[in-house]
């Protein structure tokens, strides 16, 4: 009985804070408050700034509300047609971009994650080596030139198709996975 007592009276003692855990717990959530209107408040006030009238007065000075509300800069920003043309080109490169990447990026992630893959080291070295050092813009440069992609839709799709530090995540996945798993896959693939 005496210990069911005691247990009781330290759960209420460790519920209710100390005075310095208290004072703590004020300083860090003030800090972390002060921290987010800072961080928060300029995206708040161009936002703002993009629902008041040009024309009003206050326009440019410190805001928290628009003075005068319009919603005249989007329009004028919708109406533009380079404007659509961009986001339909952004559109069109998260479509067609990420499902190209994912593949390339799993399919070699898959073949580099099976270590009986002949001279498999040397072949992710030379990923990794790629990864931390470029050729450089120019080269860059030069090598889409070669490839006919300036000018060109593609320019945004195929330098980019095989980012190395994503395989290394995904080849670390795969290396995780069961031995056992990627038999059933293999036993399965050869049934069929």
């Amino acid at each position: 009985m005496h210990a069911v007592k005691t247990k009781k009276a330290v759960r209420r003692k460790l519920r209710r804070p100390t005075p310095s855990q208290l004072l703590g717990n004020i300083v860090v959530y003030g800090f972390l408050l002060i921290l987010f209107i800072v961080t928060f408040f300029p995206f708040w006030h161009i936002f703002m700034q993009s629902l008041n009238d040009a024309g009003d007065p206050t326009y440019g000075k410190l805001m928290l509300w628009p003075s005068s509300f319009t919603l005249d800069s989007y329009k004028a920003v919708l109406q533009d047609q380079e404007i659509i043309h961009s986001l339909g080109i952004t559109v069109s490169r998260v479509l067609v971009g990420v499902p190209i990447t994912v593949a390339c990026v799993s399919m070699l992630a898959y073949a580099l994650s099976k270590r009986e893959l002949p001279g498999w080291r040397g072949v992710n070295l030379f990923f990794v080596f790629t990864m931390y050092f470029s050729g450089g813009l120019i080269p860059t440069y030069m090598v889409i030139r070669s490839l006919h992609l300036i000018d060109s839709f593609w320019v945004f799709i195929f330098p980019g198709v095989v980012n190395v530090f994503w395989m290394i995540l995904v080849r670390t996945y795969m290396e995780e996975l069961p031995k056992e798993m990627m038999e059933v896959s293999h036993r399965h693939r050869c049934i069929l």
